[in-house]
C-alpha cells in the first residue's frame, strides 16, 4: 500500500531547518519553529494544502473531536477576521 503524506505528517518528518539548516528546532504541536533562525512551519504547513479542509486542520491542531466541537473551533479563529 503506498500511502501519501499528509501535509501533517510531511512537517514531522522535518529534521532540521530549510531555512538555516540548524536541527535546534522546537515542536508546537503540529508546527515547527527554528530556535536559532526563527523560522515556522506554519506557512509550509498551508503550502501543502494543510489547510484545505478547516475540519481536518482543526483536526490536526486540536486532536479528535466531533464535528460539532470543530464546527466552534473553526467559527471562532475566524472572529474578527476581516473586521475593521
Amino acid at each position: 500500500m503506498n500511502k501519501t503524506m499528509s501535509a501533517k505528517e510531511k512537517i514531522k518528518a522535518i529534521k532540521c531547518c530549510p531555512s538555516c539548516g540548524s536541527k535546534d528546532l522546537y515542536r508546537m504541536e503540529v508546527d515547527l519553529l527554528c530556535l536559532d533562525c526563527s523560522w515556522l512551519s506554519a506557512s509550509l504547513f498551508v503550502s501543502m494544502g494543510g489547510m484545505d479542509n478547516i475540519f481536518s486542520a482543526a483536526r490536526d491542531h486540536f486532536g479528535s473531536k466531533d464535528e460539532a466541537d470543530l464546527a466552534v473551533v473553526a467559527s471562532e479563529s475566524h472572529e474578527g477576521v476581516g473586521a475593521a
